[in-house]
């Protein structure tokens, strides 16, 4: 997939979310920052792309993340640890 994700915006109501999944929002950041890759969400939720990938740690995460209408930005629903299904789908 080849979409461009420049920054991640995170308000009260999705930090609150990853909270409820153990994950900080310093914890998705490092995910971005890092590398990572993008599933089709097969949810019909707004978040569009589940992106997969580490933390500095070594915790794989999923995080659902949908478009805010910037180009480049992007906002995660929610972030939790990576299920075995996500991981399994991952290339390479």
């Amino acid at each position: 997939m080849d979409i461009d994700i420049d920054s991640i915006e995170v308000d009260d109501y999705n930090e609150s979310e990853m909270n409820r999944h153990g994950v900080s929002v310093r914890e998705v950041l490092q995910v971005a920052e890092g590398e990572f890759q993008l599933l089709q969400n097969a949810n019909e939720h707004n978040a569009i792309y589940l992106m997969v990938g580490k933390t500095v740690g070594g915790r794989w995460l999923t995080i659902p993340i949908a478009p805010t209408g910037q180009p480049g930005v992007w906002r995660p629903a929610t972030a939790f640890p990576a299920r075995k299904a996500d991981r399994a789908k991952l290339k390479g």
